[in-house]
């Protein structure tokens, strides 16, 4: 290759850049509210949200016209990625030419005229990949301050239990939630003698277990959303056990209660299959103390207690 055809090359060369340069820069929109979120591409997580006046660069929409794909701004978060904004958020920049839809040559500009705009803005792209119901999983796992904290002290020296478990989760799009789970904690202290209304320790094992199976329906405030408060109650059966290494077949503590529950939380959805979730609950246990041995000495009757837990979602 001579040098006059080496230069036709960088010539051509330098034409292309320049061409492709002012086409990735013809479409730029100004954003039309405050706090207008950018999605990213797939829909799933919100990238970043961008005050009015913010100009951004268009490089096409979403097929529909619907959602057109920008650059996130590198002052709000950006490096480069495309996100989706909603076409009504946006308003053209005079001078600049409408993004290509795709499969077509020149698409109309995206922005609704005042005198039409719809009187509810679009759904956002996360709604469209909402389902209508979905079944999640979650173990879980927290500290019980137990109600019945006299009796607990005098026979394990403790009135916390460490607690843990798992169920199942059914939610809707529109926030309502129902889940069932089964939990457990135990505490292994010393079996007492209670004469004239003083305990003695025997200095034999006491293991006391309970295992709450517990449903409970709720509401979910912005379940679209990355950070989602959420309340519910319910009800549960709680089976207590009290045993020692002496205890003969027949004998011992064996009963089942039922119980009511009240809790709150808020959920981190780290990706579209998995979330956290911080807890606390509530939950009452009438009558199910108070029988006989200690707790009838100190006057509790109620197994329940606070608990603050920590859950481990999957599925969407």
């Amino acid at each position: 290759m001579n040098r006059r055809q080496v230069r036709m090359l960088s010539i051509a060369i330098s034409l292309i850049t320049l061409s492709a340069s002012a086409a990735f820069a013809q479409s730029q929109a100004r954003v039309r509210e405050d706090k207008t979120p950018i999605w990213r591409i797939d829909g799933a997580v919100m990238a970043t949200t961008v005050p009015a006046g913010t100009t951004l660069d268009v490089v096409g929409n979403n097929g529909t016209g619907t959602f057109l794909k920008v650059i996130v701004p590198e002052q709000f978060g950006g490096h480069g990625e495309v996100g989706l904004i909603a076409a009504s958020s946006i308003v053209l920049v005079r001078g600049t030419q409408p993004p290509l839809r795709r499969g077509s040559t020149v698409e109309p500009s995206p922005v609704v005229p005042e005198a039409r705009r719809p009187s509810s803005p679009p759904p956002t792209p996360r709604e469209h990949s909402e389902p209508g119901m979905a079944v999640r999983g979650f173990g879980q796992a927290g500290l019980t301050l137990l109600s019945a904290q006299e009796s607990f002290r005098i026979v394990a020296d403790q009135a916390y239990a460490f607690a843990f478990g798992g169920g199942a989760q059914l939610r809707f799009r529109n926030g309502v939630f129902v889940e069932g789970s089964l939990d457990q904690f135990r505490k292994t202290g010393e079996r007492v003698f209670i004469y004239d209304g003083t305990a003695f320790p025997l200095g034999i094992p006491n293991k006391v277990t309970v295992r709450p199976l517990l449903f409970t329906a709720g509401y979910r405030f912005g379940s679209t959303g990355p950070i989602v408060p959420y309340f519910g109650g319910g009800l549960g059966l709680f089976h207590l056990t009290e045993s020692t290494p002496f205890t003969e077949e027949g004998e011992g503590i064996d009963e089942k209660h039922t119980g009511y529950r009240v809790s709150g939380g808020i959920e981190f959805r780290s990706s579209r299959w998995i979330g956290t979730a911080i807890e606390g609950t509530y939950t009452r246990v009438p009558d199910s103390l108070g029988g006989g041995g200690v707790s009838q000495l100190v006057g509790e009757r109620d197994l329940g207690g606070f608990e603050f837990r920590v859950k481990v979602l999957l599925g969407r």
